[in-house]
């Protein structure tokens, strides 16, 4: 199926960031939380002018701004959310 094998890439893609965590699901959407690095709030905002788009978490309940959520997408898309990622949580000091 499209969406699973798309989302069983991207979990051993994101398990490979050291600075995110990601937790399995069954639907299209990945959640992943932030360990360390920019909060969601602010990954929302570098993504979105690299016309990326995450959903900050904060308004969920009993999550906080270290929990983001994304749609998996088509590969290229998928590609470049995952080099963003990496970009920016593999480099956090």
């Amino acid at each position: 199926d499209f969406v699973r094998t798309r989302r069983v890439g991207l979990y051993k893609k994101l398990a490979k960031i050291k600075n995110l965590r990601a937790f399995e699901s069954y639907g299209n959407f990945v959640l992943v939380k932030i360990l360390r690095g920019p909060d969601a709030r602010e990954l929302r905002v570098r993504l979105m002018k690299k016309g990326l788009v995450v959903r900050n978490c904060d308004t969920f309940k009993n999550l906080d701004k270290s929990y983001f959520r994304f749609c998996t997408l088509d590969d290229d898309a998928n590609e470049r959310l995952i080099e963003n990622l990496r970009e920016i949580y593999q480099e956090v000091k």
